[in-house]
């Protein structure tokens, strides 16, 4: 007989170790990025080097290295300021956390939240799983359909494991196309929210390095204006000084 799309997922899930309930996480496996891995990036040398350039994503990067070591104290303290101001991957990191319970206790109905949360914007890894949990109902309301469709928008964010998956899965066509179109539709409206998004950050960027130039430019007519006035003032100190030996 042929198998229900619940159990599709579940045999799907098991076949590639992807289902919750069978998970069994290294810390360092919980890295969503092996490009910024530990061992292929020297991250206390990177952290240094961001941090004596000021560079506002500091904190970020120090909370992924603290959890990719297991120091999950420093990784929370520093990856939730980062969450908060909807750093899609520090959010990610922090569901992996709440998850597997590294360093906080395990709460999977919150792991699954933040999971949704960063896929909403935009991370293709976290639409992922977030796509598997809503398929399975790990975590949250089972619906088979939505749980579809952020796969295919995972698929669309560039997750490979998205496309492997969804190439091996059997779906009612309905429901396949459907998602399809869902998927298609809110990554229509997340492209268009991006570039919206980009077009501000210039334009306030542009705002800024034109308003520290006219800053310069004062500054550079103030210090003119100062050189001239003592410039001024010298000469007609020392023309005084000419004059007066003729006076006596």
């Amino acid at each position: 007989a042929p198998m229900s799309p619940k159990d599709s997922f579940i045999c799907m899930s098991r076949q590639l170790r992807l289902s919750w309930r069978e998970r069994r996480f290294a810390p360092e496996a919980l890295l969503w990025s092996n490009r910024l891995s530990p061992t292929r990036i020297c991250f206390p040398a990177l952290v240094v080097l961001l941090l004596a350039s000021g560079y506002a994503k500091a904190d970020f990067y120090i909370g992924k290295d603290a959890f990719s070591r297991g120091d999950y104290a420093t990784a929370l303290k520093d990856l939730t300021p980062e969450a908060d101001k909807n750093n899609p991957e520090a959010i990610a990191i922090l569901a992996k956390m709440y998850q597997g319970g590294f360093g906080v206790k395990k709460d999977v109905a919150k792991a699954t939240a933040l999971f949704k949360r960063a896929a909403e914007l935009g991370d293709a890894d976290s639409a992922y799983t977030y796509g598997i949990a809503r398929a399975l109902g790990d975590g949250i309301e089972q619906d088979l359909g939505e749980g579809l469709k952020w796969l295919y928008i995972a698929q669309r964010l560039g997750s490979d494991k998205a496309r492997s998956y969804l190439k091996t899965l059997k779906m009612p066509s309905e429901m396949t196309a459907e998602a399809r179109l869902d998927a298609a539709k809110w990554h229509a409206a997340f492209k268009k929210k991006q570039e919206a998004k980009l077009k501000a950050e210039e334009a306030a960027g542009a705002a800024r390095a034109k308003a520290r130039a006219a800053e310069e430019e004062k500054a550079a007519k103030k210090a003119a204006e100062k050189k001239a006035a003592d410039k001024k003032a010298e000469s007609a100190g020392g023309a005084k000084e000419a004059a007066e030996p003729a006076g006596k």
